[in-house]
């Protein structure tokens, strides 16, 4: 082999080292700055109980968090609007725990009029699991959801 065929050969082999180093490194940039969504996860039973117990905790944990929310379908009501929430017409859905505490607790989450007829097929004390994009805690002590979606029935 000449020396210009050996040049060329090394060129070749660091060249394509290098370009694989550099998209390594670019992968695992990229992956590493983009950090998996946190959606915490709760039934109805564990919110009430943290409510009661701690609110002002539960408040600053939960506000303004993306959550999933699993518990008993109590109602599924048209509301025209509602001051705690961005949607102006919507579907407000009541989960409730499903073992009897001495105080009433329940879940709130507002569903786009999209999913009418998805949400009203369901069956009280069905157990469905919600996703919201922000949760608050609103006046008493109602812990409500806010562009919601059905996940399961």
């Amino acid at each position: 082999m000449g020396f210009r065929a050996l040049k060329m050969t090394l060129f070749l082999l660091f060249g394509i080292s290098s370009a694989d180093s550099i998209q390594d490194e670019l992968y695992q940039w990229v992956h590493q700055s983009i950090e998996p969504e946190q959606i915490l996860k709760y039934s109805v039973e564990t919110l009430c109980d943290e409510l009661d117990n701690n609110e002002l905790a539960l408040k600053e944990k939960i506000s303004g968090q993306k959550m999933i929310v699993l518990g008993e379908l109590k109602s599924v009501e048209e509301v025209e609007s509602n001051f705690w929430t961005s949607q102006s017409h919507h579907l407000l859905v009541t989960l409730r725990s499903s073992d009897s505490k001495p105080f009433s607790c329940y879940v709130e989450g507002a569903f786009s009029l999209d999913n009418t007829d998805k949400l009203r097929s369901l069956q009280k004390s069905e157990k469905v699991k919600i996703k919201c994009n922000t949760f608050n805690i609103g006046s008493f002590s109602t812990i409500k959801g806010d562009d919601c979606e059905l996940l399961s029935k």
